[in-house]
């Protein structure tokens, strides 16, 4: 690597043996031999700002640059870097696919079933963001998927995308090897998330003050509504992840109003409370509705501000909904008394969802409260790498990784959860400083929980609290 501005030094480019930055690693190195190489630590300023940069190819490989590669060399101006120095330079074999014009790049050895979904789904999604929202991305975009920690227990999964259209998928763990329902859905979920960053923080772009809700919000109910126009996702599983987003941001915000939740850009906040927030502005009645109404309402929106911000959309809102809508959507980031989850509800009934869909939305968080309950204590005997594999009737299938790997543990998660969890709190909080296994009945149905001396002193102190305020505590403590 050379800068063309300086008396040619030389890099030496070697992988941490110890992991420092997950998001953004130096070097990454992969299994065909080739390496990513990122952008932002070999910056360099000369005279008149940022140097350019000629890269060399190596022997028999090619280097890839954006959607730019060569056997030879390739250039890189320095303004490029001058709003944002991430990137990431491709070094290696040319083991490139072309998909739908994005250039794919899949490791070597990934299991089969995450090529397949991301090669069978990629193409699908560019041509429903490009069509619905009206606009082609200015370059194809460059994806590369990567498989880290293969030999480790567990199983993470980190996606980013960098200017130039630039998305890196990093698996993380052994667990990746096994094809399971939960590994799929999470794949094309990310998979369509992050496509819908190339036009919401690409084509349009959101001003830089703007809180991560809505940009992330925004790609995860672009995301859904895409895959619902694909065909990945049907009705009832759109209706869950509506549902699921309403719920997990009651559980998270806690009885707290906007303001008073300090962790609100970071975490699952701007994901889930910012989905609720971009679904509520869209307004769509139905799963039908989705993917013509969601879509069709950003693209009108993006028409008119193409570079945006939460002020652009407040008055927007008051122009295609009525100042009502636009109010009470103010409200939520003004408001410094009134709980989040009041609002939405406030912006449901003002957006004309009908009373059935909150009293579903409101046995959701109910269950999930209680889900949350029992999955933070069923961790204790299965580890902290546990996953829910797949539903059997009202039971919640949990696949343990830890300690007792291999192990299935079920637990109740119908609608009347959160009375019988009531019940079990009570008994395990009674009999947890004496004995280290609580039984827990319900029916004919038993759990043996692992009780631990922090779980009881959590289950104390919530069951002092009065009935009204444990549906919050419980979710303040137990999904951190």
């Amino acid at each position: 690597m050379k800068l063309l501005d300086c008396p040619r030094p030389r890099f030496q480019l070697l992988p941490d043996k110890v992991v420092r930055d997950r998001r953004y690693p130096p070097v990454i190195k992969l299994q065909n031999g080739g390496s990513l190489v990122f952008t932002q630590y070999l910056q360099s300023i000369g005279r008149s700002g940022f140097t350019d940069w000629l890269i060399k190819a190596p022997k028999r490989g090619v280097v890839v640059y954006r959607d730019r590669k060569s056997e030879s060399t390739l250039e890189i101006k320095g303004s490029d870097f001058q709003k944002d120095m991430r990137g990431w330079i491709y070094f290696g074999p040319d083991t490139f696919t072309k998909i739908d014009g994005a250039l794919v790049l899949m490791d070597s050895g990934l299991p089969n079933f995450t090529t397949s979904l991301i090669a069978k789904n990629t193409a699908a999604l560019l041509n429903v963001y490009t069509e619905r929202l009206g606009k082609k991305l200015p370059a194809s975009p460059s994806i590369y998927v990567v498989w880290e920690e293969r030999d480790k227990p567990g199983q993470s999964f980190q996606a980013d995308v960098v200017p130039g259209g630039v998305i890196r998928f990093g698996l993380r763990g052994e667990a990746w090897a096994t094809e399971s329902a939960e590994r799929s859905t999470r794949i094309i979920s990310v998979l369509a998330h992050e496509l819908a960053h190339l036009w919401n923080a690409g084509v349009f772009m959101h001003e830089k003050t703007s809180e991560s809700w809505l940009y992330e919000g925004n790609a995860e109910l672009l995301s859904v509504a895409a895959l619902y126009a694909i065909g990945a996702l049907d009705e009832a599983a759109v209706t869950g992840r509506v549902s699921h987003a309403f719920s997990d941001c009651a559980i998270q915000s806690a009885g707290r109003p906007w303001g008073g939740m300090k962790e609100r850009f970071a975490g699952q906040i701007p994901y889930v409370c910012g989905f609720a927030l971009n679904f509520l502005a869209a307004g769509p009645a139905s799963a039908d509705g989705l993917s013509s109404d969601v879509l069709g309402f950003w693209r009108a929106f993006w028409d008119i501000h193409p570079s945006y911000s939460q002020r652009d959309l407040e008055s927007y809102l008051a122009k295609t909904r009525g100042d009502l809508v636009s109010n009470n959507f103010s409200r939520v980031f003004t408001d410094a008394t009134t709980p989040l989850n009041q609002h939405l509800v406030r912006l449901l009934q003002t957006q004309g969802h009908s009373a059935s869909t909150q009293v579903e939305l409101s046995k959701s968080i109910r269950s999930r409260v209680a889900s949350n309950v029992f999955r933070e204590i069923l961790r204790d005997d299965c580890g902290p790498n546990s996953s829910a594999i797949g539903r059997e009737a009202e039971y919640e299938v949990v696949e343990c990784v830890g300690l007792k790997k291999g192990t299935k543990l079920a637990f109740v998660n119908s609608i009347n959860i959160y009375d019988r969890t009531m019940d079990a709190v009570n008994s395990i909080s009674s009999t947890c400083a004496r004995d280290q296994k609580v039984r827990v009945s319900f029916g004919s149905d038993e759990l043996v929980l692992n009780c631990s001396p922090i779980v009881a002193e959590r289950l104390k102190w919530v069951l002092q609290l009065p009935k009204v305020e444990r549906l919050a505590k419980f979710g303040e403590l137990f999904t951190r």
